[in-house]
């Protein structure tokens, strides 16, 4: 009605005033300011679904993680300007560790990462959340933990150096290729060559008891089910005899670039990280019953107390997927380009490669 009777006086309606201040803000409290032609102009405000109320600038509001649309208008006609805010979820806690760290492993209450970037290995007391740094040398590609020691890959030329607690370095084992994942389960050491197959090193003597030849640029490595479970790049699961390194069955489709794997004592989970996937595979059969778009790049994934834990390389984020409801819950910002997962301390643990830390996420 108002604005015929502006049209009918031959009068112009108001433009829309300009807002300044935040789109995406870290913190719940954001501050606005209006601007309008005309001075000593008498502001309207309508905040998410509410009614236009009286409003000046400055603007304070107090909001709610998520997403809201703050509407301004001058006086009661004029034309409207809708602002979109986005309050996001408070990063968490992080520790600084050592260059483009790849993975994170918990053995007790301390949680280890092998450093890409500048030859390191950190070691972060979960409780007091202090690092020791221990510089290994070469180009550290994956973490493993089983006989006794902590087991570093190297990516640049392939070899395997086995440390004690301390970090000290008691055994080097040359392999060759471009190391990458591990996994030890009782005497075996097993380790994934990006170049293309699977290593088996005796845990007692350090000798190498077989080589395994393996398409698709192996990855991440994991043991149960009485099988050791490979992830590769070209989009599949390979599972592979403990014994004597023979690949059992057909490749396992999960989806471009297969990334992480975890398992439980029912399931194994496995990501694909240019896929956006998670899947859920049956050990039993070795075919995936369930497949779960991923909110980003799913690169790491842990399964643990009826959760699966799944990190967003593209979203700095990670989020939490139900088992029992079947699908996925809240999600947590974190350092940028998060990788492997780990759970020390009573927290999930998240190595951030860009961000050269590690994120500590309470459940």
């Amino acid at each position: 009605m108002t604005t015929l009777i502006l049209l009918a006086l031959g009068l112009s309606r108001p433009p829309a005033p300009k807002v300044l201040g935040p789109r995406v803000s870290e913190k719940p409290v954001v501050t606005y300011r209006f601007r309008a032609r005309r001075a000593h102009t008498r502001f309207r405000c309508s905040l998410d679904r509410s009614r236009f109320r009286p409003c000046r600038s400055p603007y304070r509001l107090r909001l709610s993680v998520g997403a809201h649309t703050l509407r301004v208008r001058a006086g009661r006609a004029g034309a409207v300007a809708a602002v979109h805010i986005r309050i996001l979820e408070p990063k968490a806690p992080e520790v600084r560790v050592g260059a483009s760290p790849l993975d994170a492993l918990a053995i007790g209450d301390e949680v280890w990462t092998e450093n890409y970037g500048d030859g390191t290995v950190s070691i972060v007391d979960a409780s007091t959340r202090r690092e020791a740094r221990v510089h290994v040398g070469g180009v550290p590609g994956g973490i493993a933990s089983g006989a006794g020691s902590v087991w570093i890959t190297d990516f640049g030329d392939g070899t395997v150096m086995r440390l004690d607690r301390a970090g000290h370095v008691q055994a080097r084992i040359i392999l060759g290729g471009q190391s990458s994942g591990a996994a030890i389960a009782g005497s075996v050491a097993y380790v994934a060559d990006y170049t293309g197959g699977l290593w088996r090193i005796d845990t007692s003597t350090n000798q190498v008891l077989g080589r395994t030849s393996l398409p698709g640029r192996p990855e991440a490595v994991g043991v149960g089910f009485g099988r050791v479970w490979v992830t590769n790049e070209n989009g599949t699961v390979t599972t592979l005899d403990p014994v004597t390194g023979a690949v059992v069955g057909s490749p396992i489709q999960v989806g471009s670039d297969a990334d992480g794997i975890s398992l439980t004592a029912d399931a194994v989970w496995a990501v694909a990280l240019y896929g956006r996937t998670l899947v859920r595979i049956d050990p039993n059969t070795s075919r995936v019953v369930t497949r779960v778009p991923t909110p980003g790049q799913a690169s790491g994934v842990l399964a643990t107390g009826g959760s699966v834990w799944v990190s967003s390389y593209d979203r700095g984020a990670v989020s939490r997927f139900d088992i029992a409801r079947g699908g996925f819950g809240k999600t947590y910002r974190v350092g940028t380009q998060p990788r492997g997962l780990a759970e020390a301390g009573g927290a999930i643990w998240v190595a951030n490669q860009s961000s050269n830390s590690v994120s500590r996420i309470s459940p």
